[in-house]
């Protein structure tokens, strides 16, 4: 939340709130009594236990686009109103909804809980108390409106076609099947007279635009949608269900239409944004919006699950858990101030974390360091509750993507202000388990801020390549050549000896693939699918950004020569020819933000952007993938002196081929005794 206008309204004793009260705002019909200010209200105390009926509102604060004419509107309080005849500030795109839902019959006599104005902006402390209401506030809601803002020239036959979406998907999902293999360049949509409105590229352009409005990457929606009973979205006077959202959402996340929709928008929106000075991430939160719905719906989905099963009340994890794979989810949208990610995410496990302290909003904290504070206090309630569960440990991304305006953090606590898509990008990473089952209580040291564990030191780095990125932007990638042709022909223990080259397309999807995804089975389809995607992408390189000039292009043109040769030992060019190879590229594109990386044992692995040679690689009792830590030497060692020293700091999480299954701590697969794996643990401090 932010802060708007002058308060003077809020200090009538008719206003101050009591326990679970809240305010709600009634818009006045009737002609303002001041010319300048159109908008007259008043607002109402009343007791959120016992309302009967109300709408509350989910919006953004700022800009509703980031194009166009409605970029420009401020996301300052400055537009006036009059709230209980006292003059009030909102923002623009808050005004605009005042004004359309006095002309609409459906909304103008509605009862309203806004936050900018039934939540005095100025009482840090209220903010706090009703951040813990808004849970039940949405929840309580009889209609939540979904306002993307102000209509422009795409709203009308955006929504028209989003509708149509609908209607297929109801009543032929067939033509919906047959939609998802096209593109709007097609010129095969058949005869079928429904499938001529999709035929439209205008009309699609139109949708693209619809989905980049702001408001689907704020964090606050993920609860204001999921908690509530109905939603209706509102564009200027144009309405339609959330679920029309949601379905086309969840369309363009399981197709190719997600990228598809995100080039229409770039090209009929270059003129008015510099499309090539965008990074990479950038491109990717373009494409995130056409999905976000989508992750709503599974967050939804899952939620609803919950709550009809019950919280295990013996398990103080399962809300932490929850809590921690719901972060996962909301990595990408957006907060104005980096703490709402925590906050904004709260509401999805309110029943069992009210009490927490660690979790309590503290928007009466100021300065550079209160997000960081946030961040670790939150994270520390986690962990304390998690009950050996250190799912946390496993979405640190290291220094590289910790943002300035959060604070110095310890290397354990994850930034959720960062919204690149890092991570191995498995929600809640479950279909893993590299420590077998194994738990620890991790011991937090408040004072020094340390964290101490144990843990089964399983490798050293001994080499690493490029990330994903750079390899999906076009660039050379000898790096992943070199580790895998060091590699032994046979990767694996004996008796599960695989193909290195089967060993590393597994690698580099962290063996996960399908809608909904699951782990690979055995299957030449994805190989093959590898096959063609190696063979394309390694003949279109442009070897002209490889830095190593001549020399290195030579030596790329070797490496790339020599594997597909070898794929053809595994894999004939007319199998490769006939695979999809989208079936490789989907999974292999959803987590951009790896680098690979070889041990000194021979492990392959991918993980954090910020692994190095030398780090080494654990396997933690308690987390489900295997942790990356860099080891921090004592000062007063003489230079050039190696060290076992015990403290560290956390890189991140990884997927090392091979030991994702608990092989390395068990007995029948390590070939040591429990007794002897024991002996091996170490402990050791995460600073």
């Amino acid at each position: 939340m932010a802060i708007a206008g002058k308060a003077a309204v809020y200090q009538s004793d008719d206003l101050r709130l009591g326990r679970r009260q809240i305010r709600l705002l009634s818009i006045s019909t009737s002609p303002s009594p001041s010319n300048d200010i159109p908008i007259a209200c008043s607002l109402d105390v009343v007791d959120l236990d016992c309302i009967s009926e109300f709408y509350a509102l989910s919006y953004t604060w700022g800009a509703p686009t980031e194009y166009g004419p409605l970029s420009t509107l401020s996301s300052r309080s400055d537009c006036p109103i009059l709230c209980n005849g006292q003059v009030l500030c909102v923002t623009a795109n808050l005004h605009s909804f005042l004004l359309r839902a006095r002309q609409l019959p459906g909304l103008a006599l509605r009862k309203f809980w806004i936050d900018a104005v039934c939540v005095n902006q100025r009482d840090k402390r209220e903010r706090s108390e009703q951040v813990m209401l808004m849970a039940d506030i949405y929840r309580t809601a009889t209609v939540v409106v979904s306002w993307l803002g102000e209509q422009d020239r795409h709203t009308e036959p955006g929504f028209t076609l989003l509708a149509e979406l609908k209607e297929v998907s109801d009543y032929a999902p067939h033509l919906l099947n047959y939609l998802s293999k096209l593109s709007p360049d097609s010129h095969e949509y058949g005869d079928d007279e429904r499938m001529a409105l999709f035929s439209c590229r205008q009309l699609w352009v139109s949708v693209a635009h619809v989905f980049q409005r702001t408001y689907f990457s704020r964090a606050w929606i993920i609860q204001e949608v999921v908690l509530s009973r109905t939603v209706k979205v509102l564009c200027g006077l144009y309405e339609l269900d959330w679920s029309v959202i949601a379905e086309a959402s969840h369309f363009f996340s399981t197709s190719g239409w997600a990228r598809h929709l995100t080039s229409l928008f770039i090209e009929s929106a270059k003129q008015a944004l510099p499309w090539q000075q965008l990074s990479p991430d950038e491109h990717a939160n373009l494409r995130f919006r056409y999905q976000s719905p989508t992750t709503l719906r599974s967050t939804a989905k899952e939620y609803k699950k919950r709550k009809q099963q019950g919280y295990q009340h013996q398990n103080r994890a399962d809300w932490a858990r929850t809590l921690v794979c719901n972060l996962i989810r909301a990595r990408s949208f957006k907060a104005t101030d980096p703490r709402d990610k925590v906050y904004a995410l709260l509401g999805l496990v309110h029943e069992y974390a009210h009490d927490k302290p660690g979790l309590a909003p503290a928007y009466e904290l100021s300065g550079a360091q209160a997000p960081a504070a946030a961040f670790t206090r939150a994270a520390i309630q986690i962990l304390e509750d998690g009950d050996g569960d250190l799912l946390l440990l496993s979405c640190v991304e290291g220094e590289k993507y910790q943002q300035q305006a959060t604070g110095r953090l310890p290397s354990w606590v994850p930034d959720w202000s960062a919204e690149a898509p890092t991570g191995l990008r498995v929600t809640g990473y479950g279909r893993y388990s590299a420590s077998g089952g194994l738990k620890q209580r991790p011991i937090v040291e408040r004072e020094s801020l340390t964290l101490g564990l144990v843990g089964l030191r399983l490798d050293r780095v001994t080499m690493v390549g490029e990330t994903k990125l750079e390899v999906l932007r076009g660039e050379p990638f000898p790096g992943w050549l070199e580790i895998v042709e060091s590699l032994d022909t046979f990767y694996g223990r004996k008796g599960a000896e695989q193909h290195k080259l089967e060993a590393f397309w597994r690698t580099l999807i962290v063996n996960t693939a399908g809608y909904p995804p699951r782990l690979v089975p055995d299957g030449e389809c994805l190989g093959a699918s590898f096959g063609k995607w190696f063979r394309e992408t390694t003949c279109r390189v442009d070897v002209d950004r490889n830095p190593d000039g001549q020399d290195g292009n030579h030596k790329w043109h070797a490496l790339a020569d020599r594997f597909r040769q070898s794929l053809n030992d595994l894999w004939d060019a007319q199998s490769c020819s006939a695979a999809s190879m989208s079936e490789f590229v989907t999974p292999f594109s959803l987590s951009q933000h790896l680098r690979l990386f070889r041990t000194a044992e021979g492990y392959l692995g991918i993980g954090s952007e910020c692994v190095e040679v030398g780090d080494s690689v654990w396997i933690v009792p308690g987390s489900c993938v295997p942790l990356l830590l860099r080891g921090v030497q004592h000062l007063e060692l003489e230079q050039g002196q190696s060290s076992r020293d015990n403290r560290h700091r956390l890189v991140g999480g990884a997927y090392v081929h091979g030991v994702m299954e608990g092989e390395a701590v068990s007995p029948s697969a390590s070939g040591m005794t429990t007794e002897g794996i024991q002996n091996l643990m170490e402990t050791f401090t995460l600073e």
